[in-house]
């Protein structure tokens, strides 16, 4: 039986993944600004012929910046959620407290009111 989806959200060490967020995006942006600073150009075969062309390579770094600004926003963005994702666990947790309170209370009130008859 496949496991469900809360149940695989409760067995996520959501402080660890939080705790690590920030250096994902810190090593996105590293590796973009690396990216951005090297240069490498074309490779030549045993013939002197040139594997790929100078707007071939250009076409090529403008697709690996714009995925790693991608990665960079994507890192961003899962920050953003699991903060949140945390917070409505932290608010669960609270409603689940005072229901059980509520909950007492209530069986408290019905015991004593049956006593009293």
């Amino acid at each position: 039986m496949p496991i469900g989806w809360l149940t695989a959200l409760k067995l996520v060490p959501w402080g660890d993944v939080i705790e690590a967020t920030p250096q994902a995006v810190k090593a996105a942006r590293a590796l973009l600004q690396r990216r951005r600073e090297t240069s490498t150009e074309p490779t030549v075969d045993a013939k002197g012929d040139v594997r790929i062309t100078a707007d071939m390579l250009k076409q090529w770094r403008q697709e690996q910046e714009a995925a790693l600004e991608t990665m960079e926003q994507l890192a961003t963005t899962q920050m953003a959620l699991i903060k949140e994702i945390e917070r409505l666990r932290q608010r669960q947790r609270q409603t689940t407290w005072i229901t059980v309170i509520l909950a007492l209370g209530l069986i408290m009130l019905s015991l004593w009111l049956l006593g009293g008859n």
